[in-house]
C-alpha cells in the first residue's frame, strides 16, 4: 500500500464549536495524523500514539448542511482541511537505469539476455499445446 497524494480531514459540529476555526490560514502548514489508544474506552488518558501520515495543508472547505432531528431542522456545519503528502510515485518516475548500464557493471550478468523477449516468447506460447 502506497501513501496518497493528498487526504482529508472532516469535522462536522455547531457553527459556535468551529466559528473560531472558519478563518484560519492554514496553507503550508503541517499537519500530522495520530492513532492514539487509552486507557479506558472513551477515556482522556492517552497511553500511547502512532504518526499514521504527515501532509502539507493546502485548502480548506466550510459547507453548511441543514438535518431534520425529531422534526426540528438543525444546521451543521462541515469543515474539511486538504493536506499534501507530495507528488506521487508514478509522477516522479523515472527511467535511470538502462542495459547499458547493467552491461557495463556487471558484464557477466545473463539476466537481461534471458528476460528481453520473455513477454514476446509468452505471447506466442499456446498452452496446451495443440
Amino acid at each position: 500500500m502506497g501513501v496518497p497524494e493528498e487526504f482529508h480531514l472532516s469535522i462536522t459540529c455547531d457553527w459556535d464549536e468551529l466559528a473560531v476555526y472558519a478563518d484560519t490560514v492554514i496553507r503550508g502548514r503541517i499537519g500530522t495524523v495520530y492513532l492514539g489508544a487509552t486507557t479506558t474506552w472513551g477515556g482522556t488518558d492517552l497511553i500511547g500514539a502512532v504518526d499514521v501520515i504527515t501532509g502539507t495543508c493546502d485548502g480548506m472547505v466550510l459547507r453548511s448542511e441543514e438535518v431534520d432531528e425529531d422534526g426540528q431542522p438543525v444546521t451543521l456545519f462541515t469543515l474539511t482541511v486538504t493536506l499534501s503528502t507530495g507528488p506521487s510515485y508514478r509522477t516522479m518516475a523515472a527511467i535511470a537505469h538502462s542495459h547499458e548500464d547493467q552491461s557495463r557493471a556487471y558484464p557477466a550478468d545473463t539476466a537481461g539476455r534471458h528476460l528481453m523477449f520473455a513477454q514476446a516468447d509468452a505471447q506466442k506460447t499456446q498452452w496446451p499445446e495443440p
